[in-house]
């Protein structure tokens, strides 16, 4: 018969359960590692059209304030940085988003007046 405290052990004593776990834990660190360097890059690139902040539903980010390290839980941080990158992307694509015009669209919309001698 199987107990809780007694499954416990086992799971304790098992290498590979933890070496899971260890691995899980890793992976979700690095893909929050490369959430920082996309969210770096994002905020630099903002910054240059003159941004300070961006505002989202769940409050402004400060471009000046890089995102800090986490230090546990690296799923839910990896998700929340994740989130908020999405936010600073779609910012940017609208912020360079530029009004003109082509020049063959212009030149077309304009009036054109030819001086032309008529030959009697």
């Amino acid at each position: 018969c199987f107990t809780s405290s007694s499954i416990a052990k086992r799971v304790q004593d098992r290498p590979s359960i933890k070496l899971a776990a260890s691995t899980a834990e890793s992976t979700w660190k690095e893909a929050y590692d490369a959430q920082v360097e996309r969210s770096s890059l994002l905020r630099s690139q903002l910054r240059t059209t003159g941004l300070r902040t961006v505002s989202t539903p769940s409050g402004d980010i400060d471009l000046e304030v890089e995102p800090e390290a986490a230090v546990s839980d690296w799923e839910a941080n990896f998700k929340a940085l994740a989130e908020s990158n999405e936010f600073l992307e779609k910012e940017m694509m609208r912020s360079s988003k530029k009004d003109y015009e082509d020049l063959r669209d212009v030149i077309a919309k304009t009036s054109l007046n030819f001086k032309v001698k008529l030959l009697d």
